[in-house]
């Protein structure tokens, strides 16, 4: 458990790092701060990889997807908005509904992404044995 733990943290500074700076640049280069999705992609593969390779359990990568991606949809949005990320189109959703939808579908995200990272480090585990 404290690979786990000490994973989670780490993945979690990283969402916050790319958060704060993603924001302060989109919003000082003039950028969609939205396009930078892929790297909070590889973020939830690469700490989801390392869950795995940390604990040899699946479950590891699915819980560490789970709170990156619960924390970058809620804190992370929070963040951004706090700092004027720019962001073309809306930066608040209209309803509750809304960003209710935006948060699960961030969330399922980030397993899945962590979930891939999670089955990498599985097969390269097995390769080396």
């Amino acid at each position: 458990m404290k690979g786990l733990r000490k994973t989670i943290i780490k993945g979690l500074m990283a969402v916050f790092i790319l958060d704060v700076f993603g924001s302060l640049t989109s919003r000082t280069f003039n950028f969609d701060y939205t396009s930078l999705i892929v790297f909070s992609y590889l973020i939830y593969g690469f700490f989801g990889f390392q869950a795995y390779r940390a604990t040899q359990r699946l479950k590891h990568s699915v819980i560490v997807g789970l709170t990156l991606g619960l924390f970058d949809a809620t804190i992370g949005w929070w963040i951004s908005f706090q700092l004027y990320a720019k962001v073309d189109g809306k930066q608040v959703p209209d309803e509750f509904l809304t960003t209710s939808l935006v948060i699960i579908m961030v969330t399922i995200v980030a397993i899945f992404f962590a979930v891939i990272g999670g089955f990498i480090s599985k097969k390269l585990a097995k390769r080396s044995v």
